[in-house]
């Protein structure tokens, strides 16, 4: 509490004692008025002390948390799109997953992204990975059974009855 709080709430309970003082179960009411004034006061005087403690602790780790942000804002600021080196390797036909291996390399390497697909690491795992692409597709896959499909009948067709001959060389000359 402030001190222009305290002196409020002082008069305040100033004005209560009134001409009935005389009466004494005013007297015995003003006194226990008094006592839980006094318990709420040290309970506030607590409170605050509490609540500067925590604005304190607050500063303190503000002031920790500043020198840490800097750092990074001056290493790396976010990248949100394609760089220069990866357009140029998705132009050169890399997929996707090839141009991000690639990143990981030149990043574990420290080069570029265009030196890292030149590299041993990343030639023999596109290398091997060509291969699992290559043994997958040439697996079998499962049978779908003969296909279904009507012979187309012609005039050469072996086995014509006389009726159907006539017909296919009617429907050929009309």
């Amino acid at each position: 509490m402030s001190e222009v709080e305290q002196e409020n709430l002082d008069a305040a309970v100033q004005d209560d004692v009134s001409a009935d003082s005389d009466n004494n179960d005013t007297l015995n009411e003003e006194t226990a008025s008094d006592a839980k004034y006094e318990s709420q006061k040290t309970r506030a005087e607590k409170a605050e002390a509490k609540v500067k403690e925590l604005k304190d602790s607050i500063k303190a780790l503000d002031a920790k948390d500043e020198p840490s942000t800097d750092k990074k804002e001056d290493e790396k600021p976010l990248q949100t799109g394609l760089s220069r080196d990866e357009a140029i390797l998705f132009a050169k036909g890399l997929t996707e997953e090839e141009v991000e291996k690639a990143s990981k390399i030149a990043q574990i390497e420290g080069m570029t992204l265009t030196e890292a697909t030149q590299s041993d690491f990343f030639t023999a795992w596109r290398d091997s990975n060509e291969k699992k692409v290559k043994s997958e597709k040439a697996s079998l896959g499962t049978s779908k059974g003969s296909p279904q499909f009507k012979e187309k009948k012609d005039l050469d067709s072996t086995g014509l009855s006389r009726d159907e001959h006539k017909a296919l060389f009617d429907a050929r000359n009309k």
